[in-house]
C-alpha cells in the first residue's frame, strides 16, 4: 500500500470519527494505529476539534472537519477497525470498503417524545400547599434496534 492510500485511509477514518464526536487523542490513537498496521514507520497527528493533521514518512496532509454530530457507535466500530487491522483480523485491503461502510451507518438512536408529569415546586405552589402537577416534553433517545 502506498504513503497515499495510508493517508487517504487515515484521513478518511479521522474525519468519520472526530465528526462523530470522538474525542482528538483518539483519533490520533487511531490513525497511528491504522498508519502503523499498514507499514508506515514514521507516523505523527495533531488533532484539533476542527481540524487534523497527518504527517507519514515526512509528509504532511491537513483534512478540515466542518460538520459536528454525536454517534458514538461509529466512533466505537472505527477505533474496533483500527484494532482488528493490528491483530490481522481484517486485512489492510478491505479497509476502503469498511470505511464507506461506516460512513453510510444511519444514526442508531431515534427521538421518542412523552409527557412525564412531574410536581411543580414554584415557590408560590410550595407556601400555598398546593400539588399541581404539571405536564413537561421530554425527548428521549431509544437504541432504535429496541424498536424495529
Amino acid at each position: 500500500m502506498t504513503v497515499d492510500e495510508v493517508f487517504r485511509i487515515c484521513l478518511r477514518l479521522g474525519e468519520l470519527m472526530l465528526s462523530e464526536g470522538a474525542e482528538t487523542y483518539r483519533v490520533e490513537e487511531t490513525m497511528a494505529r491504522v498508519a502503523k498496521a499498514c507499514g508506515v514507520r514514521e507516523v505523527e497527528s495533531f488533532v484539533t476539534p476542527t481540524g487534523i493533521f497527518l504527517s507519514l514518512e515526512g509528509r504532511t496532509q491537513i483534512r478540515r472537519v466542518f460538520s459536528r454530530s454525536i454517534n458514538l457507535d461509529k466512533v466505537s466500530r472505527g477505533n474496533r477497525l483500527s484494532r482488528q487491522l493490528e491483530t490481522g483480523e481484517i486485512a489492510v485491503a478491505q479497509l476502503p470498503c469498511l470505511l464507506e461502510e461506516l460512513a453510510r451507518l444511519s444514526f442508531p438512536y431515534h427521538a421518542i417524545k412523552e409527557e412525564v408529569p412531574i410536581l411543580s415546586l414554584h415557590p408560590r405552589t410550595l407556601r400555598e400547599g398546593k400539588g399541581d402537577t404539571e405536564y413537561l416534553r421530554v425527548l428521549q433517545f431509544e437504541y432504535a434496534d429496541h424498536w424495529m
